[in-house]
């Protein structure tokens, strides 16, 4: 894969914190884009932290890793992803 197959994607590559909100309620966001594998793979890692609070009282984590990839033969770039939500 030439370096320009990944030019949408490049803003991305850093490490991302802020905050979000969902039906477990508010929440503490972290997100990771990095290049793997000779840059074959952009790696993706979310964490969403829902501390205890009225609506969700005993709080829960939200995490994520992913990939994404560019499928030569169709011309389109596939993301692959596993979730876990530990309460």
């Amino acid at each position: 894969m030439t370096q320009e197959m990944w030019t949408p994607f490049n803003f991305l590559i850093s490490a991302w914190k802020g905050s979000g909100q969902g039906p477990p309620g508010h929440s503490r966001v972290e997100r990771n884009y990095e290049f793997v594998l000779n840059q074959k793979f952009l790696f993706v890692q979310h964490k969403s932290v829902y501390e205890s609070q009225e609506k969700n009282p005993h709080g829960e984590i939200h995490t994520d890793w992913g990939s994404i990839s560019y499928d030569r033969a169709r011309e389109a770039y596939d993301l692959r992803q596993s979730t876990l939500k530990v309460l």
